[in-house]
């Protein structure tokens, strides 16, 4: 079989972290595209006709790749020609890379960010995260819909107790799904959470005391009302302890829209009524 074509754009000030990735890339046969230029030819015009053929474009993103304007093309051309992006961050620059037409569309796509030691809030070393990229690009994933799943919601800081509860769910043989887990390199995230919604049979959603200032969070209860499935909510452990922080979190969602006080209509679960709750998920979906 052979390997997919790699390329990597980045600004000059990341060649340590290029070279740290071009190794652990070829060390897993994969010799990714990096300024191999060709003497006597137009460097600008050849970068951009190799990122229109590549399988992979990875961008190594940074407040200074989102000044440079010929970064800016890079990415926008890797877009233009429906290249496979592997977003990676080395810094926070979303906020840069937002004020460009040619950028403010990468946020969207799920990636890696090395400058922090989690992914969507479940924590990760530094070689797990590059040996995400490697999976990514040696066995590319294929959106496969599986019907009547259960779609897990949560704050990044309860992400252990979600990727958990997914897992436990799972092996009760019924299918999940989980930013933490389900979230492939490259994906447009927004889409892909909205399709796993789409084929939902119910909602858990793990409550937090923050619960009502996250938008997307928001969002997924919006979705599965629209859907007309079921949403249970489920106190993460320790949360419940907290006794003056659920009292909060009661009177925030009771005091927000009917998105937020519809939580409230059906009695929580508390961490040790797990199993119950698999259970009633079991009963529900078959």
């Amino acid at each position: 079989m052979t390997k997919p074509s790699v390329l990597i754009s980045f600004r000059n000030k990341q060649k340590k972290f290029v070279t740290e990735l071009s190794l652990h890339l070829k060390r897993n046969k994969i010799t990714p595209w990096v300024e191999a230029f060709t003497p006597g030819k137009y460097w600008r015009r050849e970068l951009l006709d190799e990122i229109k053929k590549t399988d992979y474009c990875i961008l190594i993103l940074s407040k200074d790749y989102a000044a440079s304007q010929f970064c800016r093309m890079e990415a926008f051309t890797a877009q233009a020609y429906n290249r496979k992006i592997i977003p990676i961050l080395v810094d926070e620059c979303y906020e840069e890379l937002n004020k460009y037409e040619e950028t403010n569309r990468i946020s969207d796509i799920f990636g890696i960010h090395m400058h922090t030691d989690n992914l969507f809030g479940l924590k990760t070393s530094r070689e797990d995260k590059l040996n995400r990229i490697i999976e990514e690009i040696s066995t590319p994933s294929h959106e496969i819909e599986e019907p009547h799943l259960v779609y897990i919601s949560y704050l990044s800081e309860n992400a252990d107790f979600a990727t958990s509860l997914a897992n436990n769910i799972e092996r009760s043989s019924m299918s999940s799904w989980v930013a933490t887990k389900n979230l492939k390199l490259g994906q447009n995230w927004r889409t892909a959470q909205a399709k796993a919604m789409m084929n939902a049979a119910a909602h858990v959603v793990v409550l937090n005391s923050e619960i009502t200032n996250s938008k997307i969070l928001k969002t997924e209860i919006m979705l599965a009302e629209a859907q007309g499935i079921n949403i249970y909510t489920i106190f993460p452990e320790g949360f419940q302890r907290e006794q003056e922080s659920v009292s909060q979190m009661v009177r925030d969602l009771d005091s927000n829209d009917q998105t937020y006080r519809k939580l409230t209509e059906r009695q929580f679960y508390s961490s040790s009524d797990e199993q119950k709750l698999i259970e009633e998920l079991a009963g529900s979906i078959t």
